[in-house]
């Protein structure tokens, strides 16, 4: 399979979505439960990765009391949570492979929530957007 093939970003975005999920489940069990993760798309500029983009359905395992300062803690707990996991499992966009410091030009968006759907004392699940984008220099 030639590198940089439609066959072989398939395989690489359905790799790359599976390691993720594997690491959220080993990091954030304790607070989320992993509903869904999926890399959408990644996006390439000549042999580096230029973006990545995340979807993201969790369910919040923590309390909230429905008013909203309540809700609103929940919310930028759960962006902050999200946005720290990918900052700690960064991909070099060189090598396509995690690395353990940090990658020069690298900028994680805030992830963006898409929706939220909560229910007292039984749901707080929550859709997010998260992108990843390499400055070229």
């Amino acid at each position: 399979m030639e590198k940089f093939s439609h066959e072989w970003k398939e395989r690489y975005r359905k790799t790359l979505t599976e390691k993720f999920r594997y690491l959220f489940l080993g990091d954030m069990h304790k607070h989320f439960e992993l509903l869904s993760l999926e890399v959408s798309d990644i996006s390439y500029k000549k042999d580096r990765i230029e973006g990545i983009d995340v979807d993201v359905v969790i369910d919040y395992q923590g309390t909230c009391d429905g008013d909203a300062s309540s809700v609103g803690y929940v919310l930028s707990t759960i962006s902050n949570s999200v946005h720290e996991f990918f900052f700690k499992h960064q991909i070099d966009p060189v090598t396509f492979k995690f690395t353990s410091g940090d990658v020069d030009g690298l900028l994680i968006n805030d992830p963006m929530i898409l929706e939220f759907n909560f229910k007292l004392d039984e749901l707080h699940k929550v859709y997010l957007y998260v992108t990843m984008n390499y400055d070229q220099h």
